[in-house]
């Protein structure tokens, strides 16, 4: 490496080389103050290998070009960023999402019930005959239409399931009923068939578990279908009967009687499809249809009742208790 020094006025340069390369001199001026006060300009060159120059060169120029041919690529990566953070400005759906915990359920309704199979076996004394006549009679009660009401509380699993244990009252009015039978006593008998108009309610009193799914929409309108298992309880009034009937050996008997009412118990069943509405997160409201059924019982009285069946709608809703 070799270095010379040129003096000029109010200056001075210094080169350096190197000798086994031959080197491009870089040159930047200096400005200095000499001892005497005087201000000096001098340039001082640096010897810049060219190797380095011919590999530094294209990459500053190709990065040159690419911002004066596209100067959008500056902020591309910006733009990158904002598009894929999006996420957090997306709007919720407007749908509350299903909340698992506790709920309280009622609903109200009508209910239709169909034909009683009303079988009774009683005794009455007959004074003019001076013995005890037994009578045996069998025949479809119908029924006027009911109202129908239910509540309890629910758990809804958070996976469209939820289960119930709710207490149901049903009541009707009875209506009229056709009916045969025999009659009984000593020394003769005779065979009757007639109808009669009968006065009474009876009332249905239930206490049923039961499960349900929630059929899945995405909307506030949500399907769903269930049924349920459990005990009833069914009980009538005092009943009249006005009758009319005709006997086979040709007579004909035309009366009023009356009947104590009764209870028994039975097994009792449901089954339901309806649709909901998600009024809020907290609430839902709905309407459905129902069947409802239970097994025959015998009052205890004489009188047996073959399986009560009656179909129903009701309307209600349901106040939740969980956290969404």
């Amino acid at each position: 490496m070799a270095r010379d020094h040129v003096d000029g006025p109010g200056f001075s340069e210094s080169i350096v080389t190197t000798d086994p390369e031959p080197s491009i001199p870089f040159r930047s001026a200096l400005i200095s103050p000499r001892p005497n006060g005087r201000v000096f300009a001098g340039a001082v060159s640096v010897q810049v290998n060219p190797i380095l120059i011919h590999v530094a060169f294209p990459l500053v120029g190709a990065a040159v070009l690419s911002v004066v041919v596209n100067p959008h690529s500056l902020v591309r990566a910006e733009e990158v960023r904002i598009d894929q953070a999006p996420e957090a400005s997306v709007e919720k759906s407007s749908v509350p999402e299903s909340i698992r915990g506790w709920y309280l359920t009622a609903g109200a309704g009508s209910t239709w019930e169909s034909q009683i199979n009303d079988s009774r076996t009683s005794s009455v004394y007959s004074s003019r005959l001076g013995q005890e006549i037994f009578q045996d009679r069998s025949g479809d009660v119908n029924h006027g239409s009911g109202v129908a009401a239910e509540a309890g509380f629910g758990y809804d699993f958070g996976n469209q399931l939820r289960a119930e244990l709710t207490y149901l009252f049903n009541t009707t009015s009875l209506g009229s009923q056709r009916y045969s039978g025999s009659i009984s006593y000593a020394g003769g008998g005779d065979a009757f068939s007639g109808w009669a108009d009968v006065s009474g309610r009876v009332y249905r009193n239930s206490v049923l578990a039961s499960l349900y799914y929630d059929i899945p929409t995405k909307t506030r309108w949500v399907p769903y279908f269930g049924g349920g298992l459990g005990w009833t309880n069914v009980s009538t009034s005092d009943m009249i009967y006005d009758y009319n009937v005709s006997l086979k050996s040709g007579g004909r008997s035309v009366g009023t009687s009356k009947v104590s009412g009764g209870s028994g118990n039975a097994f009792g069943y449901q089954a339901k499809i309806g649709v909901s509405y998600i009024a809020s997160k907290s609430a839902d409201l709905f309407v459905e249809g129902n069947y409802q059924g239970n097994t025959s019982l015998n009052f205890g009285n004489g009188t047996t009742f073959g399986g009560i069946n009656s179909f129903g709608v009701k309307a209600g809703f349901r106040y939740r208790f969980g956290k969404q």
